[in-house]
Formats: structure tokens, C-alpha cells, sequence
């Protein structure tokens, strides 16, 4: 009992804690870039994990900005899972369940998890977003330790060339008047900060 006890407390030690990560289109990075006014995938994944699992269950915070844009769906990493989510009612949570009717493990042991369509606001400038109440689990019914995720987002500006046209600008100077200019900028829609 003494022996099974010491490799017991030995062995708890050895396994790391698996860890969330996000992606996107542009990567995996810290912070998190992201295009306004643009559709995205947010890839949801796992690393830092040595234990074989065959169920998930993650509670997992949007971004503010990015708007869901379609069905939450399984990454690269699944073997035959099936997804299923909810979206709380006010739309800044879903919980999402990964499982296996076979009980099935996933194909390795870290990676893409979770794919999740959205599209971001145009006046979005950062966000961040958190997972919580994760379990990972295999398949013998024990979970696996899971370190939450917490991570931010940072608008990534796009340059785009303009041309800008400036007219009336020979003018003559008449006291008690100023002189006028017109300015446009193409494209016509550019916002000047």
C-alpha cells in the first residue's frame, strides 16, 4: 500500500497540464490579430497535453466584436467526433461538447480542436476572450487538466492606397475672408482619424 501510494504522488507530477491556444486566419500569435469588417475562423485548440482524450467540454467567451457567423464545427485533430453547442441567451458564450458514440480518441494529442465562423465589426479595435469550465476527458472517464485560456486581440489595420485631390487652391486673399479648400479622397469612403 506504501509502494502504490509513493508512485501515486511520484506520477502526479509528471503529467503537464494541457493548455488552450487561439488561432486564426492569421495565425497563432499573442495578441491575436484580426482584420475589421472581415469574416475569420477562430481555431480553438489544445497543446502541451500527454494524455490520449475522447471527450470536450469547453465554455468558450467571443470576442466583443466578432459576430458568429455559422455553425461551430470539429478541427483537424477529431476522429469521427461529434460536435454539439449552445450559445447562452446573450450571445457572448457557447458551450461546446466534443464526443465519440465509440468512445473514440483524437487523432493526436495536441492541435486544432474547435473551428468557429465569424465575422468581425468594423469598429472593432482589440477584444479578448477566455475559455472556462474546460474538461478534457478519456476514455476512461478521467479528466485531464486543463489551463483556461485568456487571450487578447488587436485590430490588424489594412493599408489601402488613397489619393487625395485638393482644389481652390489659388485663391485671391480678400480681408475678412478665408480662403476655402475642398478636399476628397478616394476611395470615397475613407475616414479620417
Amino acid at each position: 500500500l506504501f509502494i502504490a501510494l509513493f508512485l501515486l504522488i511520484a506520477s502526479a507530477g509528471t503529467a503537464s497540464a494541457a493548455q488552450w491556444w487561439l488561432g486564426n486566419g492569421q495565425g497563432v500569435q499573442t495578441p491575436l490579430p484580426f482584420v475589421p469588417g472581415s469574416q475569420d475562423t477562430l481555431r480553438l485548440g489544445i497543446a502541451g497535453n500527454s494524455t490520449a482524450f475522447s471527450a470536450v467540454q469547453v465554455d468558450f467567451y467571443l470576442p466583443t466584436g466578432a459576430i458568429l457567423m455559422g455553425e461551430p464545427y470539429a478541427g483537424n485533430i477529431t476522429n469521427g467526433h461529434q460536435l454539439t453547442w449552445r450559445q447562452s441567451e446573450d450571445k457572448q458564450w457557447m458551450r461546446i461538447v466534443l464526443h465519440s458514440v465509440k468512445n473514440s480518441t483524437m487523432k493526436t494529442r495536441k492541435g486544432e480542436l474547435i473551428c468557429i465562423p465569424v465575422f468581425w465589426a468594423s469598429d472593432t479595435k482589440g477584444s479578448s476572450c477566455h475559455t472556462a469550465n474546460s474538461v478534457l476527458a478519456t476514455p476512461g472517464s478521467e479528466a485531464v487538466t486543463t489551463t483556461e485560456l485568456q487571450v487578447s486581440l488587436t485590430a490588424k489595420v489594412e493599408k489601402k492606397p488613397i489619393t487625395v485631390n485638393v482644389s481652390n487652391t489659388e485663391q485671391v486673399h480678400q480681408a475678412g475672408n478665408t480662403a476655402a479648400l475642398t478636399v476628397t479622397t478616394l476611395p470615397a469612403d475613407l475616414k479620417v482619424e
